[in-house]
């Protein structure tokens, strides 16, 4: 199943627990606060990864937030696929929907090789 839009059975919520499952701290409140990251929009999901927004302080300019294009995998391993070029809200949310619309767009035997790729990599 390809999705393109945010479901609700498709939350945060699930996401944050598909990471803590998996051991992993990304979305961990001391991880949320220390990088003063929030999440933005519910994210974009398909049959094994979901795609979503990330606001944070910049460490650039500590009066600017940043938003970062990021997905996660089944295993809870959390990538960075675009940062530092969505300087708003509104053109993340953009970013990460013209994301999921080319990565669904791919063969299904490729996307398993690249989500296997990953995770592989991330065990």
């Amino acid at each position: 199943m390809y999705l393109l839009k945010p479901r609700k059975d498709y939350s945060c919520k699930k996401l944050k627990k598909a990471n803590k499952n998996a051991g992993r701290y990304f979305f961990s409140k001391d991880t949320m606060e220390y990088f003063e990251t929030t999440l933005i929009e519910q994210p974009y999901t398909g049959w094994a990864y979901w795609i979503f927004v990330t606001q944070e302080k910049s460490i650039f300019n500590q009066e600017n937030y940043i938003y970062k294009i990021r997905i996660s995998y089944v295993n809870g391993y959390v990538d960075t696929v675009l940062t530092h070029l969505c300087l708003t809200r509104d053109a993340a949310i953009m970013c990460a929907e013209h994301f999921a619309k080319m990565f669904t767009a791919l063969d299904p035997n490729i996307q398993e090789r690249v989500i296997k790729f990953y995770n592989e990599g991330k065990e």
